[in-house]
């Protein structure tokens, strides 16, 4: 149990394990007949798994997005990050329903993975028959006597049926798009906030587009944790997230939030920056970046249109670009080992003699 996470709709509940499959559901109550139990029965019980190949996927994280009951499974591996959302739609009202909606996003945050989705519902703790059909080609349909189970996805996938279970395979390509659409244009102007409250979505979007149209630059947004729906055309692309490593050298500046991760990364890229900072250490690093001559920086909250663009124009003087090129040509390899050596000039460390168990003697 305590490898789960656990969503729900205030009348049913499915418990998520840390692989990114769903092994407890009892539908369409808390006490209802199970549909999955694999957590009681692995072989019988029935499961729905969005699994990555366990030599890709490397650490596996679970965590829920802030005040929400939305709960991210996060797969990091050399070939890419990746994840799976799961939520389901609050019921409101007290009078019992047998309609739920369970929801599973797929995502590729960087790199490639490839995830593979079984489903095998088990009615009744698996006591039960039931048949499957396929309503169109992005809906498959389970039925038992006592209940019907739908699978839809958003898009047509291959369905293969092995012994009334489903499965498909499906290899997400966020990365790929976003990389045919650097390379069909020129140099974009980055933004990206990570987990920072932009204010209302639409607005922001409305107000970065007019400033990149203004300056004839193409605009890439990283959403991260804001409501934005993703899309690509000609100007603009909308995405999830980037790989920093790769996107930010591709791009004339970067606009965001000033956390240390986005900061370094510029730097390391060698682009002008525009640090809009919300919190904790991230006006430090605008102020810091600032009188290198390497960034200009902002509150957050003061950011407007106008604004925006006095910015960029401070940065994009031809003397900015050369300073971020030199300052990104000094970086080391060795960031890490040097900072445990800083660290440990301030709090030396003294070796003591420990046992096999641990224990001091």
């Amino acid at each position: 149990m305590d490898e789960h996470g656990i969503v729900g709709d205030l009348q049913t509940a499915a418990l998520v394990s840390a692989a990114g499959t769903i092994d407890w559901w009892c539908a369409p109550r808390f006490d209802s007949p199970s549909v999955f139990a694999s957590l009681l029965d692995s072989e019988k019980g029935g499961h729905c798994s969005i699994a990555v190949d366990t030599t890709a996927a490397g650490t596996v994280r679970q965590l829920y997005l802030p005040d929400t009951a939305v709960l991210v499974t996060r797969f990091s591996g050399p070939d890419g990050v990746g994840e799976v959302a799961d939520f389901m739609e609050p019921i409101e009202h007290t009078a019992p329903t047998d309609r739920h909606r369970l929801v599973r996003i797929v995502r590729v945050v960087r790199g490639s993975l490839t995830f593979t989705l079984g489903c095998r519902p088990r009615f009744d703790y698996g006591r039960a028959t039931h048949t499957l059909d396929r309503a169109d080609d992005r809906t498959a349909v389970f039925r038992s006597a006592t209940a019907d189970l739908h699978l839809q996805t958003t898009d047509p996938i291959p369905i293969h049926r092995v012994e009334e279970t489903t499965s498909a395979t499906s290899q997400p390509h966020a990365a790929t798009n976003l990389h045919q659409w650097l390379a069909a244009g020129s140099a974009p102007i980055y933004v990206g906030f990570g987990s920072m409250d932009v204010g209302d979505p639409a607005e922001f979007v409305a107000m970065l587009r007019a400033v990149c149209a203004r300056r004839g630059r193409r605009l890439l947004l990283a959403s991260g944790w804001a409501a934005i729906t993703p899309c690509i055309d000609a100007e603009v692309a909308v995405v999830d997230y980037v790989d920093h490593a790769e996107v930010l050298p591709r791009c004339v500046a970067a606009v965001h939030h000033g956390g240390a991760g986005t900061t370094a990364a510029a730097l390391r890229a060698g682009v002008p920056q525009v640090i809009c900072s919300v919190q904790a250490d991230q006006p430090y690093w605008g102020q810091a970046l600032q009188r290198l001559g390497l960034a200009a920086t902002i509150p957050a909250g003061a950011l407007t249109g106008a604004r925006l663009d006095t910015l960029l124009d401070r940065i994009s003087t031809p003397e900015v670009r050369r300073r971020a090129t030199a300052y990104a040509a000094g970086f080391t390899t060795d960031g890490v080992e040097r900072a445990v050596d800083a660290v440990e000039t301030l709090a030396p460390v003294t070796p003591e003699p420990i046992d096999a168990a641990g224990r001091l003697p």
